[in-house]
This record gives C-alpha cells, sequence and structure tokens, in this order.
C-alpha cells in the first residue's frame, strides 16, 4: 500500500522510556472493542521490545501517552472500500462460478457433438454403399428375393438412423444455444465486474493516501486501518515516533514513511529502525 503517515508535530530529544501509554477514546464506528485495541497495542509494543531486548514501553489501564481512535472521513473512506471490494468479490465469485458452468457445459457440447459428426459420417457412409447396391441391382434387373429383404432391412435401419440424428441434431442445435445464452450471462457478469472494479479504482484508488495516524507529542492519533495487521503497523510506526525516532529510508521497516513493503503478518524492525533507535535512546 502506498499510505503515508504524519509528520508529528515534535519529538523528546532524549528517549525517556519505558513510555508509559493508555488507551484514550474509542470511537464506535471503527468496529473495534477495547480489549482488541489494547491487543492491538500490546503487539505493536512488542515489535520494539523483541527486537531491542529492552523494556520500551509499559501499558497502564488509566494514565499515560494516550492512544486515541479518531473517526472522520479517512476510515469511513476505507470502511467504504473495504465494502466495495466485499461487493465485488461476491461478483467474482459468481461469475467464477458461472465460468466454470460455461466451460463444462462446452466441454459437453464438444463432445456430442464430436459424437453426432462420428454418427453422422458413418450413416452418409452407410447410406451411400446402400445407394451403390440399389442402383446395381436396378441396373441387372432387379433384385432377387433374398436380396430385397436384406435391401428393406437396411432401408428401415437407415430410416430410423435418419431419425435418430434428426433428433439428436435438435438435441446439439439446444445445447448450442443454452451455451449461447450462458456465454452471454458470463459476459455481462463480467462486463459488470470490470465497471465495478473500474468505478471502485476512481473512487478510492488514492483512498490510502491519507495520514493513518500521528504522534502530537502528548498523544497519538489513530484514524484509519484496513485490517488487524495493518492496525499493528500503523501502531507500531507510532510508538517509534513516541521514542523520537525520525523516519528511516529503508521501505521494509517500520519507520519507514510509508506503509508500503513492511512485513505486516510478521512485523519487525529492521537493521535501520534499530539503527535508529539506538542512536535516540542511546542504547549498547
Amino acid at each position: 500500500g502506498g499510505s503515508g503517515y504524519a509528520l508529528y508535530d515534535k519529538f523528546v530529544l532524549l528517549c525517556d522510556y519505558p513510555v508509559v501509554y493508555t488507551l484514550g477514546t474509542l470511537d464506535a464506528r471503527f468496529d473495534l472493542s477495547r480489549e482488541e485495541a489494547i491487543a492491538a497495542l500490546h503487539a505493536a509494543e512488542r515489535v520494539w521490545e523483541s527486537s531491542s531486548g529492552e523494556n520500551l514501553f509499559e501499558y497502564n489501564t488509566s494514565r499515560g501517552l494516550p492512544v486515541h481512535f479518531v473517526y472522520d472521513q479517512r476510515q469511513e473512506e476505507t470502511q467504504k472500500a473495504g465494502q466495495s471490494e466485499t461487493d465485488i468479490e461476491g461478483v467474482r465469485a459468481t461469475y467464477d462460478v458461472l465460468l466454470a458452468d460455461y466451460d463444462r457445459a462446452h466441454a459437453v457440447y464438444k463432445r456430442e457433438s464430436a459424437n453426432y459428426d462420428r454418427d453422422v459420417y458413418m450413416y452418409e457412409q452407410r447410406l451411400e454403399s446402400y445407394n451403390d447396391t440399389v442402383a446395381r441391382i436396378n441396373a441387372r434387373g432387379g433384385a432377387r428375393p433374398e436380396e430385397s429383404k436384406k435391401l428393406e432391412a437396411e432401408k428401415a435401419t437407415l430410416e430410423a438412423d435418419a431419425q435418430r440424428l434428426d433428433e439428436e441434431r435438435a438435441r446439439i442445435n439446444s445445447m448450442v444455444q443454452s451455451l449461447n445464452d450462458l456465454g452471454d450471462e458470463v459476459n455481462a457478469l463480467a462486463r459488470q465486474l470490470n465497471i465495478r472494479v473500474t468505478i471502485h479504482n476512481e473512487q478510492f484508488g488514492d483512498a490510502r493516501q491519507f495520514d493513518q495516524g500521528d504522534y502530537r507529542g502528548n498523544e497519538i492519533n489513530i484514524y484509519q486501518f484496513e485490517s488487524p495487521r495493518d492496525l499493528g503497523m500503523v501502531l507500531a510506526h507510532e510508538f517509534g515516533h513516541a521514542l523520537g525516532i525520525e523516519h528511516v529510508e529503508n521501505p521494509r521497516s517500520v519507520m519507514y514513511y510509508l506503509m508500503e513493503e513492511q512485513d505486516l503478518d510478521r512485523p519487525q524492525l529492521t537493521s535501520q529502525d534499530l539503527a535508529a533507535l539506538r542512536i535516540t535512546c542511546r542504547l549498547d
């Protein structure tokens, strides 16, 4: 993602740790319980402490640096984008099912059509042989009784085959119509999906460019996050600012100015983060 973090207004020149913090206001529109928010804070704390081996933060239930969850148009846009993505995935799932149905129906049609073409070829070969025999017999003056019985039996078989092939052709044509109708549905849904994706990109393509959080010296404000893993990185980043650490240049770093290449599933400090921590907090 390319979401930026706000530059904090000020930071302590000498790292004073452990930083005591507490959960401040939590707007209910974030759909995040206090327990979940506190768990996310503890996880962000561990990002710094597990890598540094230092007790850099301490949670307190009632005092300390407050971490507020401030709901505004940024999170509202994020939630709208999330709902839009959910809607798109729903249409995509329907499209995938419909496309699979089409592929199966097309495979059946190809098999049945190939069988029909084979049967038509065999019928035409047999009919041609029958007609040649009739012509030859007629040329010599007519069929003997035994030949006449065989010709009548072959004629009956050919007529039955012709009727069966007519019925088979009608069934194949019906399959073609059904396949075309299903193809139209697939194409219509594909167009709908493309339209939804286009509208989503137009409306929300830049949604993550808003600042997700900031540190203001006496408080941390969280404005926007898409998921718990997203929130964890935002909190870890702002905790770094609370220690007085500025941005670093590595895109994989917690303290990079954008949320870009960091590992959101297993967040950890890079060597650049650790170097900035040691300098700021004068750690050995």
